[in-house]
């Protein structure tokens, strides 16, 4: 809590926080600027992770400022352990490769499930939404497989998007079960998907393109601009609307008397 971390920006493998097969963790108002991840989640590595069977879990992540990273909120790659019931909320991600992370591949596990990004604000981020299987495999250690499901992306608000985002999984290991919520992103926003099933897109502008990403769309009510979502516009319209009320309870009534015909 309350941590400050700075790394330089060409350092490698200087990750900010590695929570490592590790359960009941709070990470909570820290300020971040790392030459590689942030904040990575673990749980071990190929064999010997899968024969450990530590998982990650129970972990929080919320009013986090990420200046600068490779990855701000990870997931992997070494992740034989699995990790499970992991909420990112109410934080801030600026100038990162990648905002929202799910990395793994063969020979580096595991079961990921159960995990909430929420309420977050990303600025100048090329990828701001990141979950792949195909991270740096190892053949020999295929029975490691990875297995994402359960996934859940709310209230995102993306500006001066780079690259676009990615949701690549195996043939053998679908991604299943990812829900976007209320995902508004600008810049040069894509989308690339492969091998995802059972996910769904809901209130997501730009939206993954169906049947080819795999994400059913459920747009049944419109998408919040860009411009309202500003904490300024929202100042504004409570102001106007707080005036208005004001005018109506007490503006709007005549004085008694005031008014004498002759």
């Amino acid at each position: 809590r309350k941590v400050r971390i700075e790394n330089p920006p060409e350092s490698p493998n200087t990750d900010g926080i590695n929570p490592d097969s590790s359960t009941d963790v709070t990470i909570e108002d820290c300020d971040i600027s790392t030459g590689d991840d942030a904040i990575a989640i673990k749980s071990g590595y190929g064999q010997m992770g899968k024969k450990l069977n530590m998982s990650s879990a129970r972990i929080v992540v919320r009013s986090v400022h990420v200046r600068r990273a490779r990855g701000a909120f990870v997931i992997g790659s070494e992740i034989a352990g699995g990790a499970s019931d992991i909420i990112f909320s109410n934080s801030m991600i600026s100038n990162a490769l990648s905002g929202i992370r799910i990395k793994s591949g063969l020979g580096r596990g595991g079961k990921v499930s159960q995990v909430v990004f929420s309420n977050l604000i990303m600025e100048k981020v090329k990828h701001p939404i990141s979950i792949i299987m195909n991270y740096s495999p190892r053949k020999a250690l295929e029975d490691v497989m990875p297995s994402f499901s359960k996934i859940k992306i709310n209230n995102v608000r993306a500006y001066g998007v780079g690259l676009g985002n990615d949701v690549c999984c195996l043939p053998s290991s679908p991604c299943s079960e990812i829900t976007l919520k209320d995902v508004v992103q600008s810049g040069n926003v894509s989308w690339r998907c492969c091998f995802v099933e059972r996910s769904w897109a809901i209130q997501v502008d730009p939206p993954p393109q169906y049947p080819i990403c795999g994400f059913k769309p459920k747009a049944k009510a419109p998408v919040t601009p860009l411009w309202m979502s500003s904490p300024l516009t929202v100042m504004l319209v409570t102001a106007s609307v707080v005036g208005f009320v004001c005018w109506l309870l007490f503006g709007s009534r005549s004085p008694r008397n005031s008014l004498k015909i002759v």
